[in-house]
Order: C-alpha cells, then sequence, then structure tokens
C-alpha cells in the first residue's frame, strides 16, 4: 500500500511543465475557456444567465482592451445588466468604441454604423 500511495504523490519527470516555456495556441485557448469558467462560476449564484456574464466579463477584460475595471466590479454590473435591473448606454457605448476600431481597421467593412443614431 505504502509503494502505491508514494507513486499516487509522484510526478513523472515528462509531466511536469515548465512555466517559462511560451504557451501554445492549444494551451493558450484551454486557459482562456478556463477562465471564462471561473468567471462563469463567480456569477453563478447571482444569475440563472451565469455562462453570458462569464463569456461577457472574460472578453471585455481580456480580449477588447477596453475595459479598465476590476473582475469584481464588471461582474455586478453585467449581473445586473443580463438581469434587466440596469440597462444602461454603457453597453451601447462599448459597442460604439468596438465598431470606431473595427471601421478605422477596415473602413469599407458594411454593417459598421454606429449605434449613437438609434
Amino acid at each position: 500500500m505504502a509503494l502505491s500511495m508514494t507513486r499516487l504523490f509522484e510526478e513523472p519527470e515528462e509531466q511536469v511543465k515548465d512555466l517559462t516555456e511560451p504557451l501554445d495556441d492549444g494551451a493558450r485557448k484551454d486557459l482562456d475557456e478556463t477562465r471564462r469558467l471561473l468567471y462563469s462560476a463567480m456569477a453563478a449564484s447571482r444569475t440563472r444567465k451565469w455562462e453570458v456574464v462569464g463569456t461577457l466579463a472574460n472578453a471585455l477584460l481580456h480580449h477588447s482592451g477596453l475595459i479598465d475595471e476590476a473582475p469584481t466590479e464588471l461582474l455586478d454590473r453585467l449581473v445586473l445588466i443580463v438581469e434587466g435591473d440596469d440597462f444602461s448606454t454603457w453597453l451601447l457605448g462599448l459597442v460604439d468604441e468596438i465598431t470606431a476600431r473595427l471601421s478605422a481597421e477596415h473602413p469599407a467593412i458594411p454593417g459598421q454604423a454606429s449605434t449613437k443614431a438609434q
């Protein structure tokens, strides 16, 4: 029994990852998905729309470059929005910022109209 318990806690050298090595695309996607699920888990007790909240939090905090807000503050805001308690111009402002960035990169792409006129 002692031998099997020892083996249980020993990690073969080839399984130990060097954290200083760059991540490949698969590992990067896996970590991003894990982070999204962690945000979802943080919202799960507060809304039935936890997947939407987690996905939006991950995208806004780590992929958009638009948010300079603590994750907990953003989660609070997103829960209010998806529950219908707070639909402010904040979301439309984000849509406009994204649209402006996309239009600057590719001005000929259709569907890049601003939400301000709506």
